[in-house]
């Protein structure tokens, strides 16, 4: 007992010291588990990944999937590149001359538009070549008797397009332009595989059209000359005037008797607009989303 007493506190530290040092082991214990899991992993990761490596050298000729990444990454950076500026040649940007402010009211807006038929009237009227009567409605290839605000800026792009297919008419010396009606060709040209028609659900299609069958009387050089001319992305000071003439048919219904040598031609063009948003071209290989569903860019490895 008077060991005990005389002892008591450093038996009471060694026990203490005993219950610390067994606790610190079991901690360590696990703590050594959980490094040598980690440590098994990343020696099984690394076994993988090196695996891989050589996979895809051995699938590349020999060189690091990361130069082969870089490889892929410059021509798809040089793929985008040609794309805008193919863009840029195909689009058809309407005259400044022929748009609205945006925040435009209604009734400005209208009366802007019926401001620029006026002008086209007056400019076409005395052409030797429009054979339309200007004054008219519908002579220019659409009815606008009842327009509306939102309509304003569809028909003032159109108004553009039959100006700049009639000042090519005179510009080329073709003899007559007789008539001209605007129709839709986005279905025929989604049949050729022209991305117009959206990719998604609640977006606009990559290319949006404005068709124009008009009808010219002309000499096979100044009807061949005017086809060259539309198709020129330069017109006056714009780049981006592109006109694709997508049919064209060539009468001569005198030609046993020609009593002149002018050939009827029907004319078929289309005035892209570009919408670079769009997620066109669509990945074939992804799985397919339900209709509604919101569309994801495709991912590379």
């Amino acid at each position: 007992m008077d060991f005990l007493k005389k002892h008591a506190r450093f038996l009471i530290v060694l026990v203490v010291l005993l219950v610390l040092l067994w606790f610190a082991n079991s901690e360590l214990a696990d703590s050594s588990r959980r490094v040598d899991a980690a440590r098994t992993k990343a020696r099984s990761l690394l076994v993988q990944n090196y695996g891989a490596l050589f996979k895809d050298a051995k699938l590349y000729n020999g060189e690091p999937a990361v130069v082969e990444g870089r490889k892929i990454q410059d021509s798809t950076q040089n793929l985008q590149q040609i794309e805008k500026g193919r863009n840029v040649m195909l689009a058809f940007e309407t005259d400044p001359a022929f748009t609205v402010a945006p925040d435009a009211g209604d009734d400005d807006k209208v009366q802007t538009f019926r401001t620029k038929i006026l002008e086209l009237q007056r400019e076409l009227a005395f052409k030797r070549y429009f054979v339309p009567d200007a004054r008219e409605d519908g002579a220019f290839g659409f009815k606008a008797d009842k327009t509306t605000g939102a309509q304003v800026p569809e028909f003032l792009r159109k108004l553009d397009i039959v100006r700049t297919v009639s000042l090519a008419v005179g510009r080329n010396n073709v003899a007559r332009l007789n008539k001209l009606t605007f129709k839709p060709l986005d279905k025929d040209l989604d049949a050729r595989r022209v991305p117009t028609v959206a990719s998604a659900v609640g977006e606009e299609p990559y290319f949006a059209t404005d068709g124009l069958e008009f009808e010219v009387q002309g000499t096979e050089q100044a009807i061949y000359n005017l086809m060259l001319d539309l198709q020129r992305p330069m017109k006056g000071d714009s780049r981006q005037r592109y006109l694709s003439v997508e049919r064209f048919k060539l009468e001569k219904p005198d030609l046993l008797e020609p009593t002149d040598n002018l050939v009827t031609a029907t004319l078929t063009i289309a005035a892209y607009r570009v919408n670079e948003a769009s997620s066109y071209p669509v990945d074939k290989s992804a799985p397919e989303q339900p209709q509604g569903g919101s569309s994801r860019p495709r991912t590379f490895r």
